[in-house]
């Protein structure tokens, strides 16, 4: 399938999500989750990133929330977190160029 019709078909789709993002977060504009992550692995200067421990809550009131430990607190005796890997998290974007790159990509 050609990238610009599944960008024109996402057009026809968003309406309802772009009204659901409105009403939840008010904002005008969607979240998009999954080509911002591509975008993120064809050009990672093109967001900040920051290192630490990650996790996700699996019960109570958090459930699904992910978590990280950047470190700024010395633990004195062993957590939950030591032994952890650290990865890499986009905490910023340059936001205009990430939609430009999912845009030219969608439609190319």
């Amino acid at each position: 399938m050609h990238a610009g019709y599944t960008a024109l078909a996402r057009c026809r789709v968003e309406p309802s999500k772009r009204r659901a993002h409105s009403e939840s977060y008010g904002m005008r504009g969607i979240y998009m989750h999954d080509p911002t992550a591509l975008v993120a692995v064809l050009a990672p200067e093109l967001f900040t990133w920051l290192a630490g421990e990650v996790r996700v809550v699996t019960e109570g009131v958090a459930r699904g929330h992910t978590i990280m430990d950047v470190q700024k607190k010395r633990w004195h005796k062993p957590t939950e977190w030591a032994g952890r890997p650290k990865v890499q998290v986009a905490i910023g974007a340059r936001s205009a160029e990430v939609c430009e790159l999912c845009l030219d990509r969608m439609t190319a």
